[in-house]
């Protein structure tokens, strides 16, 4: 905390902070905005997305949402949203948590485009670093997957060097928090981190302890304990497997033999939403913005509700069907209806 506050006062332009799990990053950067405040300066908690932002122990929002325009104009058939212009105060301090996804790997898809498609060099080009006092602290995990290269990512300190005519700070975190070091999520995520850090993976090693981590010697039992650690919590127990046709046979096997479901979607299954809905209460103008990634519980499953679509050259029309699903999310208990595309539910690819 005080070599934050020291970059603070200081004309140094941006601190990188790097630290695994259970260093108390989290912790960090609340003591950030309070050293922050404590110094009058006005701040602003960005994330890479609205589901992490969510995550943090103070307000913060998506970066996306901060920096870039919610109006677009099309070049090329291309919906492309461009930078805010900055009305932040000139010695704003931007605190980015989950910067090891803060990245200048291109990225746009084919219907759309934020700025340049570098997010990295447009929060730098929006923040106007270098001709204001504005300053940028990033928090990330180093041992965590980057988006992009390493080398393009918001922690890499000579990308940064290079971006920026200004004094770079870097502190790293190597201390496990008393209350995380005898936690078997972390002590595993510690031997994965050496690995990564001496770049040695020929020795990967679980450490079981057959509550939380339960090792299967015996393939004949696989199933059993399986079966046994799903029924116990079913709501948060998850498979991760390789392909979306594994997904499928996977959760048509679960459901048929714990739960004795057939294939149709029921009340009572648990949905992994894809694309970020919105609800609307037309009654009452509200909408309900559902984040990406989202799991839910199904409360009722309504009749298909098919979207018909004539189309020229055709003698029949285009028939899509949809289901209106109403569903309760888990992280908040909220209650939420939409339409679930069942061609797309039912696919062994996630594609139309």
């Amino acid at each position: 905390v005080a070599r934050v506050e020291e970059f603070l006062g200081s004309s140094k332009k941006i601190l990188i902070v790097t630290g695994m799990i259970g260093t108390g990053l989290h912790l960090l950067q609340k003591a950030m905005v309070d050293t922050s405040i404590s110094l009058s300066r006005n701040y602003s908690v960005l994330a890479p997305n609205s589901k992490i932002a969510s995550l943090y122990p103070v307000e913060s929002k998506s970066i996306y949402s901060h920096i870039f325009t919610k109006n677009y104009k099309v070049e090329k058939e291309q919906l492309i949203y461009g930078l805010n212009k900055n009305q932040d105060t000139e010695q704003q301090v931007y605190i980015v948590g989950d910067a090891h996804l803060i990245s200048d790997s291109q990225f746009e898809t084919d219907v759309f485009r934020y700025g340049s498609g570098k997010l990295l060099t447009d929060f730098l080009e929006y923040t106007e670093i270098e001709k204001t006092q504005r300053q940028v602290i990033f928090l990330g995990d180093p041992f965590q997957l980057t988006r992009g290269k390493t080398d393009e990512s918001a922690l890499c300190y000579e990308r940064l060097q290079a971006a920026i005519d200004g004094e770079i700070d870097r502190i790293n975190l190597e201390f496990i928090l008393p209350d995380q070091q005898q936690k078997l999520f972390v002590k595993n995520c510690q031997q994965i981190a050496q690995s990564i850090h001496f770049s040695r993976f020929n020795q990967l090693r679980a450490i079981a302890d057959d509550s939380n981590c339960i090792q299967i010697v015996d393939r004949d039992r696989q199933q059993e304990i399986s079966k046994a650690v799903f029924l116990e919590d079913s709501r948060f127990t998850k498979f991760i497997v390789f392909t979306n046709e594994l997904v499928n046979r996977i959760n048509h096997q679960v459901r048929q033999e714990f739960f004795g479901r057939g294939k149709e979607i029921v009340a009572g299954d648990i949905v992994h939403i894809h694309n970020s809905p919105v609800e609307v209460d037309e009654q009452k103008l509200k909408q309900t913005y559902i984040s990406n990634n989202s799991f839910a519980e199904v409360i009722e499953v309504n009749p298909n509700t098919p979207l018909i679509q004539p189309l020229k050259g055709r003698e029949q029309p285009i028939k899509i069907n949809f289901l209106r699903i109403r569903v309760r999310l888990l992280e908040n208990g909220k209650e939420v209806e939409f339409l679930c595309l069942s061609d797309y539910l039912y696919a062994e690819k996630p594609e139309f």
